[in-house]
């Protein structure tokens, strides 16, 4: 009897370590689908970081160039005003 008892205590045993491993199985499978999303949601923003850095770049090389353009223009408008008064 008892070893029928040791027998039985056995298979419930087994039995909640079964459950415990399929309980943990599904929450290892639900974290790491947790953890591919956050993958993604990290990788998404850094490309969107990528692209706010090359935008910027850009936008300072646009004002560079402006920035010297309208340098250009007072020394030329300058040039023409000095130009102008000697004429006088």
């Amino acid at each position: 009897k008892s070893h029928q008892h040791q027998q039985t205590q056995l298979e419930e045993t087994l039995s909640l370590l079964r459950q415990q491993e399929s309980s943990l199985r599904s929450g290892l499978v639900e974290r790491d689908e947790m953890l591919k999303q956050k993958k993604e949601e990290v990788q998404s923003l850094q490309e969107q970081i990528r692209v706010e850095k090359k935008l910027k770049s850009d936008l300072k090389c646009e004002a560079e160039a402006l920035q010297e353009e309208l340098s250009e223009l007072r020394r030329e408008l300058k040039e023409m005003s000095q130009t102008s008064k000697v004429q006088l």
